[in-house]
């Protein structure tokens, strides 16, 4: 499935260098996801917990129609937090 020809990005901050990009600038386009995402699923409104947790599960269902390996999404998800998490 490419969608690449509908991705919203005039919402998106303006990409910087992931190196040096802080972990409030990199929440905040997570924000913006969020958003974008509750918009064409209407959560707005809900918890910010239920809204994570259903973007969270749409990404699973592309993960499973790509035939990406979900687990292998997490434990990379894991790492690359902790790591940026270390330079705060």
């Amino acid at each position: 499935m490419d969608h690449s020809d509908k991705v919203q990005t005039a919402c998106l901050p303006n990409q910087k260098d992931t190196m040096t990009t802080s972990a409030q600038e990199k929440a905040q386009t997570a924000e913006h996801a969020l958003r974008n995402h509750d918009w064409h699923v209407n959560n707005q409104g809900e918890p910010i917990e239920d809204r994570i947790t259903d973007l969270v599960v749409n990404l699973h269902h592309l993960a499973d129609e790509e035939n990406v390996d979900w687990d292998l999404i997490l434990s990379r998800d894991i790492l690359h937090h902790d790591e940026e998490s270390e330079d705060r």
